[in-house]
Parts: structure tokens; C-alpha cells; sequence
């Protein structure tokens, strides 16, 4: 049954989306601002133009996007970066589940519609295209993050001195990883494709997932390719309907950059 809140699949925009696109686009400045360039005072002197913009737009699909302001707000709020320990983790992770289930619970709860919602049909058959995309994404995966860790110092981001920082920066790429495709692709793609044509909801879900990959270490000529590969996953969500293949290809995505990562701490390559 298609869902009726789904744009038709178009990649022009409408009059009436161009508030909501003048919207999102300010979102993603004021989150650009705080994550790649630290301008936090700037970043939530715009947080409050933003708030005044959806409440004086007065069109519904501005409440949409609102509960996406909601969550990547409590994510800003977050202490995100690379230096981590076990206690610095566990918040983290606090702030990061707030932000997938307060947008969740207000959409569920009080708006009373399945504007966001994490479907994983864990039943379902996989297609032959589908496990293409997995495999292809993975070797794509490995073969670029051998090539980064190997030609730059990225490493170095991460502490990986004692068998506990091994075991906080695995603990920290899986979670967070598994976290990203119910945040990014089922929170902030699931309300942007209800809001603004798909191929625009791709691009710009793609800028808030590439922004908060820097934020946690991935820096250099690799934006550009999670860049892409922000849209990649987004596209498969987009033509499976299901998380069950972004988060299977993103666990064994960030396995492979873990292995990479040791092995470069570890000058194996």
C-alpha cells in the first residue's frame, strides 16, 4: 500500500515547496556552520531564524520539517567528536537516541501520522540487485578507505593505545553506524522525501550525513565520497523502501573501516 504521504517522483519543485525548501536549506547552513567550520554561536543565532521561519510559514508541510529541526537540534546539542572514552560514549549515545525517538514519538503521538517511521521487514526476500548493492558498496568501501587510512594521517583521530580505545572506537563505529541509518536516512531522508522531491531529498540528507562524518574524524578528499556514498544509501532506501539493506550494507561499511583503521594505527599499511 504506497504511503500518502510520499512525493511522486519528480525532481522539479512546486511554487508551495519552496518555502519548505528555503527552510531546509537554512537547517543545513546553521548545521554546516557548527559541525565543519565550529561557528556554534552563529550556528544557533540561526537556530532561532529557523525556528521563526517554520512557525510564520504557515504551511503544513513546515511542521515536517520542523520535527527534523527538533532532532538534528538535540544532535548539535550532543557532545560529538573523535575523542571518546567509555563515559563520554555512553553520552554521546544518549544524545544521539534522543534524537531519533523525541522526532519519532512527537510524529507518532501527537501529529497522529507515520511521518517518521523505520520500516525493516526483516521477512522480506532480497532481490539480486539488492545484494549487488551490498557487495558493491562494500569492496568500494575497502578499497577507499585502504587508500585513505594509507595515504593520510587520518588515523590519528582516533586513540587506539590500549586494548580499551580499541574497544570504545569498535564499540563507537558500529553503534554510531547503525545509528546513522535511523537518524539520517529513516529520520531526516524519511521527512525530506515527504516535503521535497526525492532527488532533492537525496542531495540534502547527503549534506547533514557528510557534515556529521566530519564532525567525528572523516576529513580530506574522502567528503566527497561519503558524500556520494550518503546518497548511495539514500537511493537504496529510496528504491527498497526498507532500512534492512542500508543498515546491512553500513555494518559491514564500517567493519571494513574499522579493520583499515587498525591496521593503519597499527602501520600495517
Amino acid at each position: 500500500m504506497k504511503d500518502p504521504l510520499l512525493q511522486k517522483e519528480s525532481y522539479l519543485l512546486s511554487r508551495a515547496q519552496l518555502p519548505v525548501l528555503g527552510i531546509v536549506l537554512l537547517i543545513a547552513l546553521v548545521y554546516v556552520l557548527h559541525t565543519m567550520f565550529s561557528l556554534t554561536f552563529v550556528a544557533w543565532l540561526l537556530w532561532g531564524a529557523v525556528a521563526l521561519a517554520i512557525m510564520l510559514t504557515k504551511l503544513h508541510k513546515t511542521s515536517h520539517v520542523g520535527l527534523m529541526a527538533v532532532g538534528l537540534a538535540l544532535l548539535l546539542a550532543t557532545p560529538v567528536g573523535t575523542s571518546i572514552s567509555w563515559g563520554r560514549f555512553f553520552l554521546m549515545a544518549g544524545g544521539m537516541l534522543l534524537a531519533v525517538i523525541v522526532p519519532y514519538a512527537i510524529s507518532r503521538y501527537y501529529f497522529k501520522h507515520s511521518l517518521v517511521h523505520f520500516n525493516l521487514n526483516l521477512r522480506r526476500k532480497w532481490s539480486w540487485l539488492e545484494i549487488a548493492y551490498v557487495v558493491g558498496a562494500v569492496v568500494s568501501c575497502m578499497l577507499c578507505m585502504l587508500l585513505y587510512f594509507s595515504t593520510t594521517n587520518a588515523h590519528e583521530n582516533w586513540s587506539m593505545a590500549t586494548p580499551s580505545d580499541i574497544a570504545v572506537v569498535f564499540t563507537c563505529i558500529m553503534v554510531i553506524g547503525i545509528w546513522e541509518e535511523f537518524f539520517f536516512i529513516g529520520t531526516v531522508y524519511g521527512i525530506l522525501q515527504r516535503v521535497l522531491p526525492y532527488a532533492w531529498a537525496i542531495v540534502l540528507q547527503a549534506i547533514f550525513f557528510s557534515a556529521f562524518l566530519f564532525q567525528i574524524g572523516f576529513r580530506g578528499w574522502i567528503v566527497l565520497l561519503v558524500f556520494l556514498y550518503a546518497m548511495f544509501q539514500a537511493y537504496v532506501f529510496h528504491k527498497t523502501k526498507t532500512l534492512l539493506v542500508t543498515l546491512v550494507i553500513h555494518i559491514l561499511v564500517d567493519f571494513a573501516v574499522f579493520v583499515n583503521l587498525f591496521l593503519a594505527a597499527r602501520n600495517m599499511l
